[in-house]
């Protein structure tokens, strides 16, 4: 899997895509604005056409100032929240760069897994075995690593369970994994003996191989970066939608301008479709889900086979000749809850010679599980806007773990 940074610059086509499951939403807000607009010119366009008493700009100059307040309480606001959101993602860019778990490949992991066994009747153990872990002293336990030490809680992970307790110590190459768990159990004995709590044994039991914790640690943390980085952008672009208000007049006119009115209208629709494409994108950046085809091809490293049109068939089974031979058995696998392939799979069965099996759930489904003996390969069936980028994740960590190769996906 590709764990490079992912940019965020959207086509025309990809933005369209992105947005046309969200068509309704978008224009329900372009509505709401555009009659917001036409109100506000009305109001203007009737406000210049009568002569305004005293009252009347007594009221719409405290208006005003309260609007003025407001906005400027705004400009604040989204200043400060924008300075925190870059400064968390400067933290989360030096954690990305420094985390010694971010450096190792969750298929070669290495860990010791210490059991404490307590009388049953003694209960949870689990905040006195964090604060046991907690007052270790971090430079016997990684040999004087500060920037271990600094992430000792993601390197040494607990749990617990009635009368028993576990505690695994995830290995890296910069220190000696098993004389960490020698230090850690004296240091639970210890501990033990000076709390007066009886630990009826400790064992200790060496490991190796995938982690799932380590895969989805990695996966968390650059999806965490980079929705921080496209919120950043949202916040700073959402500004230029907030202008200062507009001071009162106090004019007369001859009468009501419907071309005031007209041009508030379509001012308030424009504003209004850009607001809810805001909203839209904002939701589905902090989903997870996908925006674009870039976004998948750069993150996963996979190639669009085909799509669910009518000549999509021809395109799909020429790229499979080409990868696995003619007339292979392959597996197409929805992404997400609302991507069903089981129609479509039986509507290309019909006019292909090449066999499609429609899986379920890869994770759960023991018939779609049983079902990988028989194919060649599997398709993803993909949606912009309705696919997230860790479910895609975990179906690729779950291929890879079955021995089954992930050819590419089709757009549904």
């Amino acid at each position: 899997m590709n764990s490079r940074e992912v940019g965020m610059q959207l086509t025309i086509g990809d933005l369209f895509r992105a947005l046309r499951k969200r068509w309704l939403l978008i224009l329900v807000v372009a509505l709401l604005c555009a009659g917001l607009g036409v109100a506000v010119g009305y109001l203007r366009g009737r406000s210049s056409g009568t002569q305004t008493d005293a009252s009347q700009v007594e009221d719409a100059q405290a208006q005003y100032e309260q609007n003025l307040e407001l906005s400027s309480t705004y400009d604040k606001v989204s200043q400060e929240a924008a300075l925190k959101m870059r400064q968390e993602w400067m933290r989360l860019g030096k954690m990305y760069r420094e985390h010694p778990l971010m450096n190792e490949k969750a298929d070669e992991m290495s860990w010791e897994y210490l059991t404490l066994r307590f009388d049953p009747q003694s209960g949870n153990h689990y905040s006195t075995i964090y604060g046991w872990i907690q007052s270790a002293d971090s430079d016997a336990l990684f040999g004087g690593n500060e920037i271990l030490a600094k992430y000792k809680n993601d390197l040494i992970r607990s749990d617990d369970r009635e009368g028993e307790s576990g505690v695994t110590i995830v290995g890296t190459a910069d220190y000696d994994v098993k004389q960490a768990a020698e230090v850690l159990k004296e240091h639970f004995e210890s501990c033990a003996a000076k709390s007066g709590i009886e630990i009826l044994g400790i064992s200790c039991e060496h490991g190796e191989g995938y982690m799932q914790y380590i895969a989805d640690f990695q996966l968390s943390l650059s999806n965490y970066l980079t929705n921080t980085m496209a919120a950043i952008a949202n916040a700073n672009n959402a500004a230029t939608v907030f202008p200062a208000p507009i001071p009162p007049s106090t004019d007369t006119g001859s009468g009501l301008s419907m071309k005031t009115v007209l041009v508030y209208g379509i001012a308030g629709c424009v504003l209004g479709i850009l607001i809810g494409v805001c909203v839209v994108l904002f939701f589905m950046i902090r989903r997870g889900s996908l925006v674009s085809r870039r976004q998948l091809e750069d993150t996963f490293d996979l190639e669009l086979l085909g799509d669910d049109s009518a000549a999509s068939p021809d395109v799909l089974n020429a790229n499979l000749d080409v990868m696995i031979g003619d007339k292979n058995r392959v597996m197409l696998l929805g992404s997400a809850d609302g991507v069903s392939v089981a129609e479509l799979a039986s509507a290309w069965n019909k006019k292909s010679e090449r066999e499609f099996v429609a899986g379920r759930d890869l994770l759960e489904d023991p018939e779609t599980i049983d079902a990988l003996q028989s194919v060649s390969g599997i398709v993803l069936g993909i949606r912009i806007g309705e696919s997230r980028v860790a479910d895609i994740g975990r179906i690729l960590v779950r291929a890879a773990k079955l021995d089954k190769k992930v050819l590419g996906y089709i757009e549904v």
